[in-house]
């Protein structure tokens, strides 16, 4: 990735444990803080609740939205999230 304007994600953590989980939002909040609108779908309320703002969607139509003000903390590297985050980096220096 070098500078995206806007990234697609359907359930990008579905199937991911914790720590990789938590490896990908972090690559999330970095791309944000660098300008990056990110639209992700998800069930996930912990994945939701790092969203800046959610769109609550009930059978087709909106159900109601918020702002969440997510906090901009990374969480800790650990295993698979070190790789992750190592791998994001060497994409995104070109």
């Amino acid at each position: 990735l070098k500078s995206p304007s806007l990234l697609l994600a359907d359930e990008p953590t579905g199937s991911l444990d914790t720590a990789s989980r938590n490896a990908v939002l972090d690559i999330f909040s970095t791309l944000r803080d660098r300008g990056t609108t990110i639209v992700m779908i998800t069930h996930d309320h912990e994945v939701a609740r790092r969203a800046d703002r959610t769109v609550r969607i009930v059978d087709g139509a909106v159900a109601g939205q918020e702002k969440t003000h997510s906090p901009r903390v990374q969480t800790p590297a650990v295993g698979s999230q070190e790789t992750l985050k190592e791998r994001f980096k060497e994409s995104s220096v070109a």
